[in-house]
This record gives C-alpha cells, sequence and structure tokens, in this order.
C-alpha cells in the first residue's frame, strides 16, 4: 500500500514538473528579442585567464578605435563622482609591446589623426602624463607608464605586458 501511494506521489510532481516546464516555455516565447539579445550578451563567456582582450566595448574618447600596438584592456568601467554625480569613463591598458615613449608617440598620433591637440607631456619618473584637448570634446588624461601603477593595488594582468596605459574623461553631456 505504502509502494502505491509512492509511486501515486512521485507522478503527480513529475506531472506538475512537467508543466512548470510547459509554462516557462510559453513564457519565454513572449520575451522582446532585444531582452533575448541582452541575455545572450550578459552570456558570453570572458576570455580565458592569460589570453589577452584586445578590443574596447566602446571607442575612446574623440572616436579612437584602434590602437597601433598589441594590448590587453585590463580595466574599462564608467565611474559617477559622488560629490559631483559627474560620470567619467575609465580604461586600463597593458601594452604587449615598444617603450613608453614609443606607445606615448603613437598614442599622440591617434587623438590627432581625430582633431585633438596635446598639451606638452610631462614627465613623472619614468611616466609620461599628458592632456588632450579638442573644441565640443572632453579633455582626455593620459599616463603612460612602465609596469603597473605604484601605489595602487593593481596587479598586471599580463605577465609580458611592457607597462600600462590610464585613459579618463568625462562623458556627461557638456
Amino acid at each position: 500500500m505504502v509502494k502505491k501511494l509512492m509511486i501515486a506521489v512521485a507522478l503527480v510532481a513529475s506531472l506538475a514538473a512537467c508543466r512548470d516546464a510547459n509554462r516557462n516555455a510559453a513564457a519565454e516565447a513572449d520575451v522582446p528579442a532585444a531582452a533575448t539579445a541582452a541575455q545572450a550578451v550578459a552570456a558570453e563567456p570572458a576570455a580565458a585567464p592569460g589570453v589577452p582582450v584586445t578590443a574596447l566595448k566602446a571607442p575612446l574618447a574623440g572616436g579612437v578605435q584602434t590602437l597601433p600596438f598589441k594590448y590587453h584592456v585590463a580595466v574599462d568601467h564608467e565611474v559617477v563622482a559622488k560629490k559631483t554625480g559627474k560620470a567619467s569613463r575609465e580604461v586600463g591598458i597593458e601594452f604587449l609591446e615598444a617603450t613608453v615613449p614609443e606607445i606615448d608617440s603613437r598614442l599622440a598620433a591617434e587623438f590627432e589623426k581625430v582633431g585633438y591637440t596635446r598639451e606638452p607631456g610631462q614627465a613623472q619618473g619614468k611616466a609620461i602624463r599628458s592632456l588632450y584637448r579638442k573644441s565640443g570634446s572632453p579633455d582626455v588624461l593620459v599616463w603612460v607608464r612602465p609596469g603597473a601603477p605604484k601605489g595602487d593595488a593593481f596587479k598586471l594582468q599580463q605577465a609580458d605586458a611592457h607597462g600600462t596605459i590610464y585613459l579618463a574623461w568625462a562623458t556627461d553631456k557638456q
């Protein structure tokens, strides 16, 4: 008797599970295509550890879309200042070839192609700090340095990186 009761309970439970699965499938059919696409993007796997990420999430300020050297994107995010509420984008890149002066020169050429002018670069120890300006566009602060930034909790993600580039600019409409 107990055996028959257990079988009956198992059958009822499996029928309920089948009904819920069919409901979920029907509900998913009603989801707009944009939401499904957004889920697919969110589900994309991150790059495997040790594999350089060589694509920016979006172009840099002024429309700089490519960089003329091998690199790894270590950080690319929006930041909102707590006091002012102003948004900015920060991009941290590890360069995998060349020296600090060579990378600084190549970056300057890319920003000049899209109309930025560079204020004289300032040597900060072995690093070079630059500010790029363009009418109607946000100013872009750029630091090119050997190795990882000092004093930060940042460690190089690519063991063969020659140095790092930090770029920051306001993203609020001006």
